[in-house]
């Protein structure tokens, strides 16, 4: 019957699977002891078509191995993993997979499988993504990896190869209830290790960029593993001194704040100190970067009508160590330049200032000249001389208005709920004392709620009186706006507040 069947031309690969398919019903083997797939001179690509196909038993994960590897590869991997199908990987010696860090080939990053015991002597690893899979260093060392995603992976033995460390970046596994899990503290302690060399050196350089790529080993809001927080407090200075632009990918990998401005990021460090234990005070460089860009730019990186989108992310604030107080004043200070940028020249700042701010009220603050300078060339003193600007700027609060300000004076609302006692004091009556129409006319009322339990009560309440007049009055020259960049339909059934 054998040599019948092999006279046979079954040229498709689709009808050689067919084939096998019925044969495999019965028989395992061929009596010589050949397997069923070499009965066609292009078996083995009828093989690779067979284990992928949407009819194959084979594990999801080791089908996606098999994918990558091809028809080109698919022998060698079968005759180096003889259990393979049983998910047992011995060796990818030789091999290299074809993969990509693309949206739309997603498919093709690996999950789920455990290399800590595969060979990679020669295996050629390029643009991959390995989600939740086991390794071991040495092994891993062996292979040629460019541009290499390791996402929520366990890693056993000592060290990386330099290799590994300048073409692969690491996410960590996320914990339960933002707690560090042991995989990322491991992992934490071979970047360590992998970046002392010979003579017992740490090259703090090399750690940086490795952490830098890598999202400090943290997601969300889990904190910093131990070993990670001790390397930067101990460091620190000289970060700042040598190595301020990693500084700012350790702020973002952090705190998602990206700084552009390397002297905006080493204030915000030495105003908060402990920002390695992801605690925050004081938000004012983070403004300041913000003003430096809007000033200059009219908007802030394209996110027209959003400016807090890119700069400082909001939904985080509730599951952070973050002042309240900063987080209002930076929320503050960024709508009331969105809404009037030709009052550029001062900030507000609850910070550590709410706390010793007195009835002649020290939370209005002088921009610093430093960040004064960086944005005197694009004083918008004469706005005529660049309609362009003037109109993306235009765009930009108009957006604001109809799109964003409501949430964000949600926002606004919530943190000041959320500030002490004496602080919300403090803020309601800075607020009120100078009209501030950042936020909502509910909490306007929240204020004057607030401040009239005290015996000057009739003098906050003519003060409310002309707060409630400037709400109505922005309110109007909003709609007047939103008609002339947006259109009508903006401002269809909106209605106006007075008190």
């Amino acid at each position: 019957m054998f040599d019948e069947l092999s006279l046979l031309d079954i040229s498709s690969s689709e009808s050689q699977r067919q084939l096998l398919s019925v044969l495999k019903k019965r028989f395992s083997h061929w009596p010589d002891g050949r397997p069923l797939e070499q009965l066609f001179r292009k078996s083995w690509s009828a093989h690779y078509h067979q284990l992928i196909s949407k009819d194959s038993l084979v594990d999801g994960n080791i089908k996606d191995l098999i994918k990558v590897c091809g028809e080109k590869g698919i022998q060698l991997l079968l005759e180096q993993n003889p259990r393979l199908l049983e998910g047992k990987l011995d060796s990818l010696n030789g091999l290299e997979p074809k993969g990509s860090l693309r949206k739309e080939e997603i498919k093709r990053t690996l999950t789920g499988i455990d290399f800590s015991r595969c060979s990679m002597n020669g295996t050629v690893l390029r643009s991959f993504s390995f989600e939740e899979c086991k390794f071991n260093t040495e092994q891993l060392n062996s292979a040629i990896i460019e541009k290499g995603i390791f996402s929520g992976c366990s890693f056993e033995g000592k060290r990386f190869s330099s290799s590994i460390l300048d073409n692969v970046r690491f996410r960590p596994e996320s914990g339960e209830d933002n707690l560090i899990c042991e995989n990322t503290r491991r992992l934490s302690r071979i970047l360590y290790e992998s970046c002392v060399n010979e003579n017992n050196e740490f090259n703090l350089k090399q750690w940086l960029e490795v952490m830098g790529r890598s999202y400090c080993l943290r997601l969300g809001s889990t904190p910093l593993d131990d070993l990670s927080r001790d390397i930067l407090s101990q460091h620190i200075e000289e970060i700042k001194r040598t190595y301020p632009q990693q500084l700012c990918k350790i702020i973002f990998g952090l705190f998602s704040i990206d700084f552009e401005n390397i002297a905006n990021a080493i204030n915000f460090v030495w105003n908060n100190r402990e920002f390695y234990d992801r605690k925050i005070k004081d938000l004012k460089d983070v403004y300041f970067e913000f003003r430096t860009v809007f000033l200059k730019e009219g908007d802030y990186y394209g996110t027209t009508g959003s400016p807090l989108e890119n700069l400082f992310p909001l939904n985080s604030v509730k599951r952070n160590d973050y002042s309240r107080e900063a987080v209002l004043a930076l929320t503050l200070n960024v709508i009331n330049l969105v809404l009037f940028p030709e009052s550029n020249d001062q900030y507000i700042d609850f910070g550590v200032n709410a706390n010793s701010a007195d009835e002649h009220d020290h939370c209005l603050k002088a921009i610093p000249e430093i960040s004064s300078e960086s944005t005197q060339s694009h004083s918008i003193s004469c706005p005529e001389t660049d309609d362009q600007y003037l109109v993306k700027m235009k765009r930009c609060k108009a957006s604001l208005c109809a799109y964003r300000l409501s949430e964000y004076r949600k926002y606004i609302h919530q943190f000041w709920e959320e500030c002490s006692e004496k602080s919300q004091l403090i803020i309601a009556k800075h607020c009120l004392r100078h009209q501030n129409v950042a936020v909502s006319p509910e909490t306007t009322r929240e204020f004057i709620a607030l401040l009239t339990k005290d015996q000057d009560a009739e003098y906050w309440l003519d003060i409310y009186h002309a707060n409630a007049m400037k709400h109505a009055k922005n309110q109007k020259e909003c709609d007047s706006l939103l008609k002339e960049v947006i259109g009508e339909w903006a401002v269809k059934g909106k209605k106006y507040w007075f008190l």
